[in-house]
């Protein structure tokens, strides 16, 4: 009577299965807070990093996107100005022949100084003003006394560029070398009008050149970069190089140019205002955050801020970025030192063996029917 009792009122078939069911789901939720321990401290720190990344690549766009604005201001108003001078210079040599210019070329050299270094400190000469005749051969300038007449400078630019009858009203030459200085400039052109030459009116009769040493320029441009590692450059709208705040790097120091195929040459060819891009330079071969800009007005000339590129694959992260992300670290270590998290690790794996050692007496009592 009393095994009858045991059997009916005891644990059947059915209480042991939901016995195990229960150690399954037991085991299943011990497994994925284990996991959760594991994994959330990296999940952590990789989203941190990505932050500090995301921040840190924003912050350069915004950086150089200043520096390229503060650019093309500079480069406008260094070249209307420059514009201005020459249309001063032929004011003052209005109604001169030729000859009559080589005859008083000491005052007319000593007219085009005072022009030149008008409001210029003498250790910060950034220009001088030169005159050809129409067969490229110089009248007068204002660097030198006498001018050399040795040769004709036919093979620079801008004795060609504004002969035809269409040419526009001013030429920026790409970069040359002084035959006689051995400095390197680039020219802004203008034609001589007004001359006493009797010729008529609109006929090609020489030209005005305002040249700009690249020494100076450049040093403007390295004072706008926003840091060492910054590069600002002035780049005429076909890719020649006419500045570059670093100097020009591998490139040649005759008629410099930008390699084909880079993002700023098809930024130029499409006409674009300003853009900001991520490349690699084909001067130096550093990656850089690049913003580029149109300079106003009608100049064919585009200005380009570059920014060494932070936190990229290629230089594993600049030393900002792990001095950032090392004052962020994870919420996970940030409130426990490395002992202390041993520690906190160790006491789980004590939890979990107690955990297992107190299911066989559980398997026990599950089972334990009344007598």
């Amino acid at each position: 009577m009393n095994e009858t009792y045991a059997l009916r009122d005891g644990p059947g078939p059915g209480a042991a299965a939901t016995g195990r069911g229960a150690r399954s789901r037991s085991r299943a939720v011990l497994l994925l807070i284990l996991c959760g321990v594991v994994l959330a401290p990296p999940l952590l720190a990789g989203l941190s990093a990505w932050r500090a990344w995301d921040a840190t690549a924003r912050g350069a766009e915004a950086e150089v996107a200043r520096t390229a604005d503060a650019a093309a201001e500079y480069a406008r108003r260094l070249l209307e100005g420059q514009f201005l001078r020459l249309q001063r210079a032929n004011d003052i040599l209005a109604g001169l022949s030729d000859a009559e210019i080589r005859s008083q070329e000491a005052e007319w050299h000593a007219a085009l100084q005072r022009l030149a270094t008008e409001n210029v400190a003498p250790e910060r000469e950034t220009f001088y003003v030169l005159v050809y005749d129409r067969d490229a051969y110089a009248l007068v300038a204002s660097n030198m006394l006498p001018v050399r007449t040795d040769a004709p400078m036919l093979s620079r630019e801008f004795n060609r560029a504004l002969r035809p009858a269409d040419a526009p009203s001013f030429h920026i030459s790409p970069v040359y070398t002084g035959r006689y200085t051995g400095r390197p400039f680039f020219a802004l052109s203008a034609r001589r009008v007004r001359t006493g030459n009797g010729l008529a009116p609109g006929t090609y009769d020489g030209v005005i050149n305002a040249s700009l040493y690249l020494d100076q320029v450049n040093r403007s441009l390295q004072a706008l970069a926003a840091s060492p590692d910054n590069v600002v450059s002035l780049v005429r709208t076909d890719g020649a190089l006419l500045a570059r705040s670093s100097e020009l790097g591998n490139l040649p120091n005759e008629e410099p140019r930008i390699a084909e195929g880079s993002a700023m040459l098809e930024t130029m060819r499409l006409g674009e205002e300003r853009s900001v891009s991520r490349e690699v330079s084909s001067v130096d071969g550093v990656q850089r955050v690049v913003a580029y800009r149109r300079v106003g007005g009608s100049w064919p000339v585009y200005v380009s801020a570059a920014g060494r590129a932070r936190c990229s694959s290629r230089t594993g992260g600049s030393r900002s970025c792990r001095r950032r992300f090392s004052r962020s670290p994870p919420p996970r270590f940030s409130s426990c030192s490395r002992a202390r998290c041993s520690a906190a690790s160790g006491s789980s794996r004590d939890r979990t063996r107690r955990w297992r050692a107190a299911w066989p007496s559980a398997r026990g009592r599950w089972r334990r029917t009344p007598a």
